[in-house]
């Protein structure tokens, strides 16, 4: 479990808990999901909007009636992160993260924000780590849960995780 870390930022209180396996996590990414010939392939900033929209709408399928609820994709200045920000509810991708495995990393943070900080967790902690592996299994095809756990990579029971309300698989708009 996480320790609570206070802050101020735009003289306002912001609540986070320590994100223990970040690093962890990141390293499993660039070792599975990157090298991978479907995950990590270029593909355009449109096709990561309609890939995370689809993503996000399997989760939350009320934002099909409702647009404005969809996260919005932006091309992030060259050179920095890639993030999430609940403000807002942007996504930010920079060029070199216009990959399936950089879109569905920021789509299960927008999926899992409030709900690590419901359980005390890290943005980077179990829960997320399992929405995020369900989503690679849902483009991909490709269970990586065994190689995240191998890289001690600590991944939440499916009953905790979040569940998808939509089961269908992505549609691929490129090959």
């Amino acid at each position: 479990m996480g320790h609570k870390v206070s802050g101020t930022r735009n003289k306002r209180q912001v609540l986070e808990y320590r994100d223990s396996q970040r690093s962890k996590v990141y390293n499993a990414e660039r070792a599975v999901l990157w090298v991978d010939e479907i995950l990590g392939q270029k593909i355009t900033l449109e096709q990561a909007t309609e890939l995370i929209h689809q993503g996000y709408r399997r989760y939350r399928p009320r934002t099909i009636e409702r647009p404005s609820g969809l996260p919005k994709v932006v091309r992030g200045p060259a050179g920095h992160i890639a993030y999430y920000t609940q403000t807002g509810n942007k996504i930010s991708l920079p060029t070199w993260a216009w990959t399936p495995a950089v879109a569905l990393h920021e789509l299960a943070h927008s999926i899992t924000g409030t709900v690590c900080i419901r359980y005390k967790e890290g943005m980077h902690g179990p829960i997320f780590v399992r929405t995020l592996i369900d989503l690679v299994k849902w483009y991909s095809g490709k269970d990586v849960a065994p190689e995240f756990k191998e890289r001690k990579v600590k991944v939440a029971s499916t009953t905790k995780a979040m569940k998808p309300l939509y089961r269908g698989h992505a549609t691929k708009l490129w090959t």
